[in-house]
Protein backbone atom coordinates (compact mmCIF):
# COMPACT_ATOMS: atom_id res chain seq x y z
CA UNK A 1 0.00 0.00 0.00
CA UNK A 2 1.24 3.30 -0.52
CA UNK A 3 0.39 6.66 0.81
CA UNK A 4 -1.23 9.43 -1.35
CA UNK A 5 -1.11 12.19 0.83
CA UNK A 6 1.56 14.09 -1.13
CA UNK A 7 1.40 14.46 -4.98
CA UNK A 8 4.56 14.97 -7.01
CA UNK A 9 5.81 16.96 -10.32
CA UNK A 10 8.71 17.94 -12.39
CA UNK A 11 9.46 20.63 -14.65
CA UNK A 12 11.69 23.50 -14.91
CA UNK A 13 10.79 26.28 -13.25
CA UNK A 14 12.16 30.20 -11.89
CA UNK A 15 10.33 32.49 -9.93
CA UNK A 16 11.41 36.11 -8.86
CA UNK A 17 9.62 38.59 -6.77
CA UNK A 18 9.50 42.40 -8.10
CA UNK A 19 8.17 45.47 -5.80
CA UNK A 20 5.51 47.53 -7.25
CA UNK A 21 4.91 49.92 -4.37
CA UNK A 22 2.91 53.01 -5.35
CA UNK A 23 4.09 56.28 -4.32
CA UNK A 24 2.57 57.16 -0.89
CA UNK A 25 -0.04 59.94 -2.00
CA UNK A 26 -1.69 57.24 -4.60
CA UNK A 27 -5.15 57.50 -4.87
CA UNK A 28 -6.62 55.18 -2.64
CA UNK A 29 -10.82 55.02 -2.84
CA UNK A 30 -11.96 51.36 -3.13
CA UNK A 31 -14.47 51.92 -0.13
CA UNK A 32 -17.57 53.95 0.03
CA UNK A 33 -17.54 54.87 2.87
CA UNK A 34 -13.94 56.21 3.18
CA UNK A 35 -13.27 60.00 4.30
CA UNK A 36 -9.80 59.86 2.67
CA UNK A 37 -9.04 60.07 -1.22
CA UNK A 38 -5.34 59.32 -0.85
CA UNK A 39 -3.22 57.40 0.98
CA UNK A 40 -0.96 58.59 3.67
CA UNK A 41 1.27 56.20 3.89
CA UNK A 42 2.23 52.28 3.02
CA UNK A 43 1.50 49.68 5.92
CA UNK A 44 3.94 47.14 3.70
CA UNK A 45 4.86 46.76 0.11
CA UNK A 46 2.78 45.84 -2.68
CA UNK A 47 4.48 42.53 -4.27
CA UNK A 48 4.60 40.84 -8.28
CA UNK A 49 5.81 37.33 -7.57
CA UNK A 50 6.24 35.62 -11.05
CA UNK A 51 6.69 32.30 -11.37
CA UNK A 52 7.50 30.91 -14.83
CA UNK A 53 6.85 26.74 -15.75
CA UNK A 54 8.26 25.03 -18.29
CA UNK A 55 8.16 21.61 -19.08
CA UNK A 56 10.99 19.10 -18.09
CA UNK A 57 14.48 19.36 -20.57
CA UNK A 58 13.55 15.54 -21.47
CA UNK A 59 9.68 16.61 -22.75
CA UNK A 60 8.86 15.52 -26.22
CA UNK A 61 6.99 19.34 -26.71
CA UNK A 62 7.99 22.75 -24.98
CA UNK A 63 5.47 23.91 -22.60
CA UNK A 64 5.71 27.31 -20.80
CA UNK A 65 3.43 28.72 -18.47
CA UNK A 66 4.34 32.38 -16.76
CA UNK A 67 2.23 32.99 -13.40
CA UNK A 68 2.08 36.77 -12.13
CA UNK A 69 0.58 36.89 -8.51
CA UNK A 70 -0.04 41.04 -8.28
CA UNK A 71 -1.08 42.91 -5.29
CA UNK A 72 -3.72 45.05 -6.22
CA UNK A 73 -7.72 44.12 -6.36
CA UNK A 74 -8.17 44.10 -10.10
CA UNK A 75 -7.16 45.92 -12.85
CA UNK A 76 -10.17 47.07 -15.44
CA UNK A 77 -9.65 45.05 -19.00
CA UNK A 78 -8.22 48.28 -20.35
CA UNK A 79 -5.40 48.47 -18.25
CA UNK A 80 -4.72 45.04 -17.70
CA UNK A 81 -4.69 44.46 -21.59
CA UNK A 82 -1.16 46.83 -22.07
CA UNK A 83 0.72 45.15 -19.49
CA UNK A 84 -0.06 41.44 -20.54
CA UNK A 85 0.86 42.51 -24.13
CA UNK A 86 4.46 44.00 -22.47
CA UNK A 87 4.82 40.85 -20.84
CA UNK A 88 4.31 38.87 -24.61
CA UNK A 89 6.45 41.12 -25.97
CA UNK A 90 9.06 40.71 -23.82
CA UNK A 91 9.46 37.02 -23.11
CA UNK A 92 7.75 35.33 -26.44
CA UNK A 93 5.15 33.63 -25.22
CA UNK A 94 1.74 34.63 -26.42
CA UNK A 95 -0.71 36.07 -24.06
CA UNK A 96 -2.84 33.10 -23.09
CA UNK A 97 0.33 31.34 -21.48
CA UNK A 98 0.35 34.56 -19.13
CA UNK A 99 -1.84 34.07 -16.41
CA UNK A 100 -2.34 36.96 -13.90
CA UNK A 101 -3.90 36.58 -10.69
CA UNK A 102 -4.89 39.46 -8.61
CA UNK A 103 -4.45 38.83 -5.01
CA UNK A 104 -7.54 41.22 -4.41
CA UNK A 105 -6.30 43.33 -1.80
CA UNK A 106 -9.07 46.25 -1.12
CA UNK A 107 -5.93 48.29 0.55
CA UNK A 108 -3.87 49.41 -2.48
CA UNK A 109 -6.93 51.45 -3.88
CA UNK A 110 -8.90 50.57 -7.20
CA UNK A 111 -6.25 51.32 -9.87
CA UNK A 112 -8.34 52.56 -13.03
CA UNK A 113 -7.22 55.49 -15.30
CA UNK A 114 -10.07 56.84 -16.07
CA UNK A 115 -10.17 58.38 -12.62
CA UNK A 116 -6.93 60.86 -13.26
CA UNK A 117 -9.04 63.53 -12.08
CA UNK A 118 -9.58 62.16 -9.16
CA UNK A 119 -7.31 63.56 -5.94
CA UNK A 120 -3.82 61.06 -6.72
CA UNK A 121 -5.96 59.78 -9.59
CA UNK A 122 -3.00 61.55 -12.05
CA UNK A 123 -0.49 59.18 -10.44
CA UNK A 124 -2.41 55.56 -11.88
CA UNK A 125 -1.31 55.65 -15.68
CA UNK A 126 2.43 56.44 -14.86
CA UNK A 127 2.29 54.14 -12.33
CA UNK A 128 0.41 51.20 -14.00
CA UNK A 129 3.30 51.89 -17.18
CA UNK A 130 5.68 51.30 -14.43
CA UNK A 131 4.26 47.96 -13.42
CA UNK A 132 4.18 46.74 -16.74
CA UNK A 133 7.88 47.79 -17.73
CA UNK A 134 9.07 46.44 -13.89
CA UNK A 135 6.98 42.94 -14.87
CA UNK A 136 8.64 42.76 -18.55
CA UNK A 137 12.00 43.25 -17.51
CA UNK A 138 11.45 40.81 -14.47
CA UNK A 139 9.92 38.07 -16.36
CA UNK A 140 12.53 38.43 -19.71
CA UNK A 141 15.01 37.34 -17.83
CA UNK A 142 13.67 34.09 -16.32
CA UNK A 143 14.52 31.83 -18.66
CA UNK A 144 17.64 32.07 -17.60
CA UNK A 145 16.97 31.20 -14.47
CA UNK A 146 14.98 27.82 -15.45
CA UNK A 147 16.10 24.73 -13.69
CA UNK A 148 14.41 21.17 -13.26
CA UNK A 149 12.89 21.35 -10.06
CA UNK A 150 10.83 18.78 -7.90
CA UNK A 151 6.91 20.17 -7.31
CA UNK A 152 5.05 18.73 -4.00
CA UNK A 153 1.85 19.49 -3.12
CA UNK A 154 -0.20 19.51 -0.03
CA UNK A 155 -3.61 20.50 1.83
CA UNK A 156 -3.89 22.13 5.11
CA UNK A 157 -6.51 24.02 7.16
CA UNK A 158 -6.90 27.71 7.99
CA UNK A 159 -10.23 29.17 10.09
CA UNK A 160 -8.62 32.48 9.00
CA UNK A 161 -12.04 32.63 6.75
CA UNK A 162 -15.36 32.67 7.87
CA UNK A 163 -18.72 33.28 6.47
CA UNK A 164 -20.19 36.82 5.21
CA UNK A 165 -23.29 36.53 4.81
CA UNK A 166 -25.03 37.77 7.86
CA UNK A 167 -28.96 38.29 8.42
CA UNK A 168 -29.36 41.49 10.24
CA UNK A 169 -32.77 41.24 11.36
CA UNK A 170 -32.46 45.48 12.12
CA UNK A 171 -32.71 46.12 8.72
CA UNK A 172 -34.39 43.28 7.26
CA UNK A 173 -31.70 42.52 5.01
CA UNK A 174 -28.51 40.36 4.28
CA UNK A 175 -25.33 42.46 4.85
CA UNK A 176 -21.64 41.51 4.27
CA UNK A 177 -20.46 41.10 7.31
CA UNK A 178 -19.23 37.77 9.60
CA UNK A 179 -21.92 34.90 10.38
CA UNK A 180 -21.03 32.57 13.05
CA UNK A 181 -23.23 30.23 11.53
CA UNK A 182 -22.31 29.95 8.42
CA UNK A 183 -19.71 27.85 6.47
CA UNK A 184 -16.53 28.53 4.80
CA UNK A 185 -14.06 26.06 3.23
CA UNK A 186 -10.97 26.09 5.15
CA UNK A 187 -8.51 24.28 2.54
CA UNK A 188 -5.07 25.73 2.44
CA UNK A 189 -3.43 24.36 -0.91
CA UNK A 190 0.49 24.51 -0.82
CA UNK A 191 3.18 23.60 -3.24
CA UNK A 192 6.89 23.44 -2.59
CA UNK A 193 9.46 24.09 -5.56
CA UNK A 194 12.85 22.51 -4.61
CA UNK A 195 15.73 21.89 -7.16
CA UNK A 196 17.42 18.61 -7.16
CA UNK A 197 19.72 19.37 -4.02
CA UNK A 198 16.35 20.05 -2.21
CA UNK A 199 16.59 23.75 -1.70
CA UNK A 200 13.17 25.51 -1.25
CA UNK A 201 13.15 27.73 -4.29
CA UNK A 202 9.40 29.18 -4.11
CA UNK A 203 6.33 28.38 -2.49
CA UNK A 204 2.71 28.66 -3.72
CA UNK A 205 -0.45 29.03 -1.70
CA UNK A 206 -3.72 28.66 -2.29
CA UNK A 207 -6.62 30.19 -0.25
CA UNK A 208 -9.97 31.51 -0.44
CA UNK A 209 -11.05 34.30 1.96
CA UNK A 210 -11.11 38.13 0.75
CA UNK A 211 -8.49 40.22 1.50
CA UNK A 212 -11.13 42.63 3.26
CA UNK A 213 -9.27 43.00 6.97
CA UNK A 214 -8.94 46.62 6.15
CA UNK A 215 -11.28 49.12 5.28
CA UNK A 216 -12.68 52.63 4.34
CA UNK A 217 -10.70 53.76 8.32
CA UNK A 218 -7.48 52.54 7.14
CA UNK A 219 -5.35 55.47 5.09
CA UNK A 220 -2.17 53.27 4.07
CA UNK A 221 -1.43 51.26 1.32
CA UNK A 222 -1.11 47.54 2.16
CA UNK A 223 -1.46 43.80 0.93
CA UNK A 224 -3.53 43.44 3.49
CA UNK A 225 -3.28 39.74 5.19
CA UNK A 226 -1.23 38.63 1.80
CA UNK A 227 1.58 40.36 2.91
CA UNK A 228 2.18 39.15 6.54
CA UNK A 229 1.67 35.73 4.95
CA UNK A 230 4.50 35.98 2.92
CA UNK A 231 6.68 37.67 5.94
CA UNK A 232 5.73 34.37 8.05
CA UNK A 233 6.53 32.00 5.58
CA UNK A 234 9.87 33.63 4.47
CA UNK A 235 10.75 34.19 8.05
CA UNK A 236 10.85 30.18 8.19
CA UNK A 237 12.07 28.89 4.34
CA UNK A 238 14.18 32.38 3.29
CA UNK A 239 13.73 35.62 1.27
CA UNK A 240 11.82 33.52 -1.73
CA UNK A 241 9.07 34.50 -3.92
CA UNK A 242 5.74 33.42 -2.62
CA UNK A 243 2.80 32.84 -4.85
CA UNK A 244 -0.20 33.77 -3.42
CA UNK A 245 -3.50 32.43 -5.62
CA UNK A 246 -6.73 33.67 -4.31
CA UNK A 247 -9.52 30.75 -4.35
CA UNK A 248 -12.77 31.24 -4.47
CA UNK A 249 -13.75 33.83 -1.87
CA UNK A 250 -16.86 35.64 -2.50
CA UNK A 251 -19.08 35.04 0.47
CA UNK A 252 -16.06 34.40 3.13
CA UNK A 253 -13.50 37.08 4.86
CA UNK A 254 -11.70 36.94 7.57
CA UNK A 255 -13.75 36.60 11.06
CA UNK A 256 -11.85 40.41 12.12
CA UNK A 257 -12.34 42.40 8.95
CA UNK A 258 -13.74 45.93 8.06
CA UNK A 259 -11.12 47.95 10.46
CA UNK A 260 -8.76 50.43 10.22
CA UNK A 261 -5.98 48.61 12.24
CA UNK A 262 -3.07 47.25 10.30
CA UNK A 263 -2.47 45.18 13.49
CA UNK A 264 -5.42 42.79 12.50
CA UNK A 265 -4.05 42.35 9.18
CA UNK A 266 -0.96 40.93 10.54
CA UNK A 267 -2.46 39.02 13.05
CA UNK A 268 -4.46 37.39 9.92
CA UNK A 269 -1.63 36.89 7.97
CA UNK A 270 0.10 35.27 10.63
CA UNK A 271 -2.71 32.94 10.90
CA UNK A 272 -2.43 32.15 7.60
CA UNK A 273 0.86 31.81 6.92
CA UNK A 274 1.45 29.36 9.78
CA UNK A 275 -1.38 27.06 8.09
CA UNK A 276 0.90 27.30 5.10
CA UNK A 277 4.05 26.39 6.70
CA UNK A 278 2.38 23.23 8.81
CA UNK A 279 1.37 21.86 5.49
CA UNK A 280 4.66 22.46 4.06
CA UNK A 281 6.34 20.85 6.92
CA UNK A 282 4.69 17.80 6.71
CA UNK A 283 5.98 16.79 3.31
CA UNK A 284 8.93 14.82 3.37
CA UNK A 285 12.46 16.26 2.86
CA UNK A 286 12.55 14.70 -0.83
CA UNK A 287 9.92 13.32 -3.30
CA UNK A 288 9.41 9.94 -2.85
CA UNK A 289 7.21 6.91 -2.28
CA UNK A 290 5.69 6.38 1.11
CA UNK A 291 4.99 2.72 1.06
CA UNK A 292 4.33 0.12 3.86
CA UNK A 293 6.80 -2.29 4.56
CA UNK A 294 5.21 -4.93 6.32
CA UNK A 295 4.93 -6.24 10.12
CA UNK A 296 7.37 -6.33 13.18
CA UNK A 297 6.64 -7.95 16.29
CA UNK A 298 7.78 -6.13 19.51
CA UNK A 299 5.62 -6.31 21.78
CA UNK A 300 2.85 -4.91 19.69
CA UNK A 301 2.53 -6.08 16.02
CA UNK A 302 4.07 -3.16 14.63
CA UNK A 303 3.14 -1.69 10.95
CA UNK A 304 6.61 -0.04 8.99
CA UNK A 305 6.30 2.19 6.29
CA UNK A 306 9.20 3.87 4.96
CA UNK A 307 10.24 6.22 2.34
CA UNK A 308 11.76 4.75 -1.30
CA UNK A 309 13.28 6.62 -4.32
CA UNK A 310 10.57 7.37 -7.17
CA UNK A 311 11.51 4.88 -10.70
CA UNK A 312 12.70 6.38 -13.80
CA UNK A 313 9.81 5.89 -14.98
CA UNK A 314 7.26 6.98 -12.51
CA UNK A 315 9.60 10.43 -12.81
CA UNK A 316 8.98 10.01 -16.49
CA UNK A 317 5.42 10.33 -15.64
CA UNK A 318 5.34 12.97 -13.40
CA UNK A 319 7.73 15.32 -15.60
CA UNK A 320 4.34 15.32 -17.80
CA UNK A 321 3.59 19.05 -18.20
CA UNK A 322 0.56 20.24 -20.08
CA UNK A 323 -1.55 23.61 -19.98
CA UNK A 324 -5.03 24.16 -20.58
CA UNK A 325 -7.78 26.66 -20.35
CA UNK A 326 -11.65 26.46 -20.30
CA UNK A 327 -14.32 28.63 -20.43
CA UNK A 328 -17.97 28.08 -19.71
CA UNK A 329 -21.12 30.15 -19.49
CA UNK A 330 -23.26 30.01 -15.90
CA UNK A 331 -26.66 30.64 -15.78
CA UNK A 332 -27.83 33.94 -13.86
CA UNK A 333 -29.42 32.86 -10.17
CA UNK A 334 -33.09 32.98 -10.44
CA UNK A 335 -32.72 34.43 -6.52
CA UNK A 336 -31.11 37.83 -7.34
CA UNK A 337 -33.07 40.62 -8.09
CA UNK A 338 -32.55 42.23 -11.50
CA UNK A 339 -29.94 45.61 -11.67
CA UNK A 340 -32.79 47.49 -11.59
CA UNK A 341 -34.40 46.75 -8.75
CA UNK A 342 -31.06 46.59 -6.67
CA UNK A 343 -30.76 50.01 -7.95
CA UNK A 344 -33.69 50.98 -6.45
CA UNK A 345 -33.14 49.76 -2.90
CA UNK A 346 -30.18 51.54 -2.87
CA UNK A 347 -31.81 54.35 -3.15
CA UNK A 348 -34.41 53.54 -1.07
CA UNK A 349 -32.01 52.78 1.68
CA UNK A 350 -29.56 56.12 1.34
CA UNK A 351 -32.92 57.98 1.63
CA UNK A 352 -33.83 56.82 4.77
CA UNK A 353 -30.18 57.23 6.09
CA UNK A 354 -29.89 59.83 9.25
CA UNK A 355 -26.68 61.52 8.72
CA UNK A 356 -25.72 61.72 12.50
CA UNK A 357 -22.22 62.49 12.47
CA UNK A 358 -21.73 65.89 10.79
CA UNK A 359 -21.76 65.84 7.33
CA UNK A 360 -19.66 62.40 7.60
CA UNK A 361 -22.82 60.04 5.81
CA UNK A 362 -23.41 62.22 3.65
CA UNK A 363 -19.12 62.18 2.20
CA UNK A 364 -19.56 58.74 2.36
CA UNK A 365 -22.61 58.24 0.18
CA UNK A 366 -20.22 59.89 -2.79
Amino acid sequence: MRDSQFKYGRCRAAAVTVDITPPKNMYHRMWGAALHDQAAGVHQPLEVNLLWLKSSATAAVDTDVLLLSVDHCLFWAADLEPIKQSLSAATGLDPEQIVIYFTHTHAAGLMDSSRAELPGGELIAPYLAEIGEKVSVAAAALPDSLEEMWLTTNSGHCSLAQNRDYWDEANNSYVCGYNPLGAADSTVMVIRLCDLEGDVKTVVVNYGCHPTTLAWDNELISPDYVGPMRRTVRQALGEIPVVFIQGASGDVGPREGFVGDVAVAVRNGQQLGLAALEALAAMPVEPAEFSYDGAVVSGATIGTWSYKPFLSEQITSMSRFESMQTSFDLEYRSDLGTREQTQQELDALLSTGVDANGGADAARDQ
